[in-house]
C-alpha cells in the first residue's frame, strides 16, 4: 500500500484560444497492490495480481502562463477537479511443456473510471468505481522453441 499527498502543487490544466492554463492544486494518490504465485511443479505455475490505483486532484486557483514563464492569476477560468481510478485483477497460468516452449493462459478483469468526484473518501470512491462496467480479457499464447541446428540436420 502506498499513499502520497501533495499540497500546493502547480500543474498544467488546459488551453483556451489564447492562454495556457496552470492550476494550484492538492493531489492525493493511492496505490494498492497484492500479488502471489503458486508453483505446481518446476514447469507449471499460477500467478494472481491485484492492483488498484486512485488519483485525485483538487484545484484551488488558476493562472495564465506568460511568454516569459511567469504566471498571472486567472479569475475567469472554471475547471473541474479530477478523480481517476484503475482496477486490475490478473490471473496467469504458465506451463513449460518442453525446454523454451510454453503455453500461457491469461485472464484480466479491469475497471476504469474518470470523473470529477475528487472529494469522495476512500470507501465511497471504491463504491463509485464498482458501479462502472467491467472489462474482461482472456488470451492464450503458444510459444514453441525450434532448434535450428537439429532442424538443419534433418534436411
Amino acid at each position: 500500500m502506498n499513499y502520497n499527498k501533495t499540497k500546493n502543487d502547480q500543474g498544467y490544466v488546459d488551453e483556451d484560444t489564447s492562454n495556457i492554463i496552470f492550476g494550484m492544486r492538492d493531489r492525493k494518490n493511492y496505490t494498492n497492490t497484492i500479488s502471489g504465485k503458486y508453483n505446481f511443479s518446476t514447469n507449471s505455475s499460477l500467478s494472481l495480481s491485484f492492483r488498484h490505483y486512485w488519483g485525485s486532484v483538487d484545484y484551488n486557483s488558476y493562472y495564465n502562463l506568460n511568454s516569459d514563464g511567469d504566471l498571472d492569476q486567472n479569475n475567469t477560468y472554471t475547471g473541474d477537479n479530477l478523480n481517476f481510478n484503475s482496477w486490475n485483477l490478473d490471473l496467469n497460468y504458465i506451463w513449460q511443456f518442453a525446454p523454451g516452449s510454453q503455453l500461457i493462459a491469461f485472464y484480466r478483469n479491469s475497471i476504469f473510471n474518470e470523473d470529477t468526484n475528487s472529494n469522495l473518501d476512500f470507501f465511497k470512491n471504491l463504491d463509485n468505481l464498482f458501479e462502472q462496467s467491467q472489462s474482461h480479457t482472456f488470451s492464450v499464447r503458444f510459444v514453441y522453441f525450434i532448434d535450428y541446428n537439429k532442424l538443419k540436420s534433418i534436411f
